[in-house]
C-alpha cells in the first residue's frame, strides 16, 4: 500500500470536516468549505426518503447531488432549556383520548418505533449561519443548533473556525441565523464538534483532544483540556496521520441529555489490513447525572460494539451520534463491506449504521441496521445528533479531498425528519 493512500483515508477517519493540522493528503480548508420489534430504532419498510427544498414544496429523490437552498424564514431565541427532563413540562389541557403516564402526565408522541427508512431530508442553507458551517449538533428538544463556521474576520487566523449557535422557535422552521458563541482570540487550535447538554458547559474537540469550556458571568471561558480523556500525541512535531499520532487522537464527542455519559472516538483500535492503519474505537466516560458545569468525568472505558464490526475484519467506525437517553447509537462505517483498494471507490463508503440497547447499563445489540437513505454517490455521510423523540437526525455529507467532484462547498448539513407513530 502506498503511504499516500494510507495517509489519505486515515486523515478522513481523523478529520471529517478538515479540523486537523495541515495534511498533504487531506485539504482541511477544502473539506470544511429490518429492525426487530425489540431492538430496532424503528420498523422497516420500503424506502420513502425524500429531499426537500425549503423554498417550495417540491421533493427530490435523495440520489441527486446536494444543492444550496435559501429561505427568508427567521428564527428567534428559545427559552426552553434543553436539559429539562423530557417527561415533564408546563401543564397542558388534555382530553380523555390523550395517553398519560401512571402519574397522569401526557405522553408525547415519538418516532422510536417509526419506519427507519422513511425520511424527509432537508439541507440547511448556509445563509446567515456563517462561512461553511460544519460539525452540527442539535439539542434534544430540536430547537438549538451548535456548529462551527468561519473564519469570521481579521481577529481569527485563517485556519481557525469558531463555535456558532442558532435557534428556531419551532421544529417546523429551519435554522437560518447563527451567531458566534465565543471569541477566544488567543485560541488558534482547530475547533470541532461542539455540544452542550449541561447549562453553562460546552464540550468540544481542539486539534484532536477533548476540551471543556464553562460559562461565567455570561462569558464562555477559554476551553481547558480534559486530561483524563485525552492522550498526548506521540510526536507533536509530526502530522496527525503518522502512526504514533493517529492512536492518540480523540475527536467526535456526544453527551447524554442528563450530562452523565460522554461518548467519543479515539483512533486506537485494531489495524485494518487494507489501510495498514488503526480503526477507531468508541469510548464512554461517566459522571453523576445532572452535574454542575465543569464536573470532571471518570476515566473512559471502551464501548463494546457488535462483534461483526471487529471480526474477522476490523471496519473503520466514525461519527458516534448517541441519543439523548443513551439507548440508540448512529455512526458511520463501510460495514458490511470492506474498504475498497481503489481510491476512487472510497469516495462514498461511509454510510449510516444503527445499534440499540434497552438501557444504558445493557450491552449494545449485535444487530446492525443501515440507513441508506442518507447516502448519495460521491459523498461520505456522518450522523452527528438525534432529538430526544427520535424524529429528527442531523447529519453531514462531505467530500474527500481527492474527490474529483467540483463542488466547492465540501461539507453540507442536513436534517432528516420522520413522523411519529
Amino acid at each position: 500500500m502506498s503511504p499516500v493512500r494510507q495517509a489519505g483515508f486515515a486523515a478522513v477517519m481523523l478529520a471529517i470536516c478538515g479540523c486537523t493540522r495541515p495534511n498533504p493528503a487531506f485539504d482541511p480548508d477544502a473539506s470544511a468549505s429490518q429492525a426487530s420489534d425489540s431492538d430496532a430504532m424503528g420498523s422497516t419498510s420500503e424506502p420513502t426518503s425524500t429531499t426537500t427544498d425549503a423554498t417550495d414544496a417540491t421533493t427530490l429523490p435523495t440520489t441527486e447531488d446536494p444543492t444550496s437552498i435559501t429561505s427568508d424564514t427567521s428564527a428567534g431565541p428559545t427559552t426552553e432549556d434543553p436539559t429539562d427532563d423530557p417527561t415533564t413540562g408546563p401543564e397542558t389541557d388534555t382530553d380523555t383520548d390523550t395517553e398519560t403516564t401512571d402519574t397522569g402526565e401526557p405522553i408525547e408522541p415519538d418516532c422510536w418505533d417509526a419506519d427507519l427508512h422513511s425520511w424527509t431530508i432537508t439541507e440547511l442553507p448556509d445563509g446567515n449561519l456563517g462561512i461553511n458551517p460544519a460539525d452540527p449538533w442539535i439539542s434534544p428538544d430540536g430547537l438549538e443548533l451548535y456548529y462551527i463556521a468561519g473564519p469570521t474576520g481579521d481577529q481569527d487566523p485563517p485556519q481557525v473556525r469558531r463555535i456558532f449557535h442558532s435557534t428556531r422557535m419551532s421544529r417546523d422552521e429551519l435554522f437560518v441565523n447563527g451567531s458566534k458563541l465565543a471569541e477566544w482570540p488567543s485560541l488558534n487550535l482547530r475547533t470541532a464538534y461542539p455540544n452542550s447538554n449541561v447549562p453553562g458547559e460546552l464540550l468540544l474537540s481542539l486539534d484532536y483532544d477533548l476540551y471543556m469550556s464553562v460559562r461565567q458571568d455570561n462569558v464562555w471561558l477559554l476551553p481547558e483540556i480534559l486530561d483524563n480523556l485525552s492522550t498526548p500525541w506521540g510526536d507533536p512535531n509530526k502530522p496527525p496521520y503518522v502512526p504514533e499520532n493517529i492512536i492518540a487522537q480523540e475527536s467526535i464527542n456526544r453527551l447524554t441529555e442528563d450530562g452523565s455519559r460522554l461518548m467519543f472516538v479515539r483512533q486506537d483500535g485494531a489495524i485494518n489490513p487494507d489501510l495498514n492503519s488503526p480503526v477507531g474505537q468508541f469510548y464512554e466516560a461517566l459522571r453523576e447525572p445532572y452535574p454542575v458545569a465543569g464536573t470532571p468525568f471518570a476515566a473512559p472505558t471502551p464501548t463494546v460494539l457488535p462483534q461483526a464490526l471487529l471480526t474477522p475484519y476490523p471496519h473503520p467506525i466514525l461519527c458516534p451520534a448517541l441519543s439523548p437517553d443513551g439507548r440508540f447509537l448512529l455512526f458511520s462505517s463501510p460495514y458490511p463491506d470492506e474498504v475498497p483498494m481503489a481510491p476512487e471507490q472510497q469516495y462514498d463508503i461511509l454510510r449510516t449504521q444503527v445499534i440499540t440497547r434497552p438501557d444504558v447499563d445493557s450491552p449494545w445489540s449485535q444487530e446492525i441496521l443501515q440507513i441508506d437513505e442518507f447516502s448519495i454517490p460521491e459523498w461520505q455521510v456522518c450522523p452527528t445528533s438525534i432529538t430526544r423523540d427520535g424524529c429528527e437526525v442531523v447529519f453531514g455529507r462531505f467530500l474527500m479531498a481527492n474527490s474529483p467532484n467540483p463542488d466547492t462547498n465540501r461539507f453540507r448539513i442536513f436534517i432528516a425528519t420522520r413522523e411519529p407513530v
